[in-house]
């Protein structure tokens, strides 16, 4: 139910007042994407409990109204500029298309990497936590952030949105950040030592930058 409420609301009502732009291959591979987020994604908590979590520090929520506001303006900009750019099959276009089946493959290794571990906000449910340094997380601590950072990118070639690479930078990079923040505070505590050293080896979320 998730993904198609936010398929209709951020993607096909935006779009009804210039329907013909739904021919493009862009929205739909969007919608897709969305849907293998949501599919994949653990089932968030209620807001009472966002707002009593105190690990969490309300990221959830900083990071929804970012991921709404960037998908929903990047759609209202692709329907309604007045030429259709970048043409459907143009390398542009095609170049999104496959780093966003790239964003999905890192975002779905990840999670079958991290098994029980993958939650969607930053939590203690008391048991025991591991220090995970397979796959992905050889080289990036933050791998399923970084996955939503290149669906951003990839739908900015996709759909050639400025406000969408402008918003990710502006608000989805900033809402990862902090919860990277709150996440790594909240691993130094229960992995210590451990955790620092995987720090100095590896790169928090984009590497070689970041």
């Amino acid at each position: 139910m998730k993904p198609l409420v936010f398929s209709i609301l951020f993607i096909f009502l935006p779009m009804i007042g210039n329907p013909h732009r739904m021919l493009h291959p862009g929205p739909w591979i969007l919608t897709l994407a969305i849907w293998a987020i949501l599919i994949t994604h653990p089932p968030l908590p209620t807001i009472k409990e966002i707002i009593h979590n105190q690990s969490d520090c309300l990221s959830a929520i900083y990071i929804l109204i970012a991921l709404g506001i960037t998908t929903l303006s990047a759609i209202l900009e692709f329907t309604y500029r007045s030429i259709t750019t970048p043409s459907p099959w143009s390398i542009t276009c095609i170049s999104g298309i496959a780093l966003m089946g790239g964003a999905i493959f890192l975002r779905v290794w990840t999670i079958n990497i991290l098994g029980k571990f993958f939650t969607s906000t930053v939590n203690d449910d008391g048991s025991p936590w591991e220090l995970i340094e397979e796959g992905p997380y050889h080289f990036v601590r933050h791998p399923s952030y970084l996955s939503i950072l290149l669906a951003f990118v990839a739908s900015f070639l996709m759909l050639r949105s400025t406000l969408c690479i402008v918003l990710t930078c502006l608000l989805v990079l900033p809402s990862y950040l902090y919860r990277i923040h709150r996440e790594e505070l909240f691993l130094q505590a229960k992995l210590r030592t451990k955790y620092q050293i995987y720090q100095q080896h590896t790169w928090k979320l984009i590497p070689f930058l970041l």
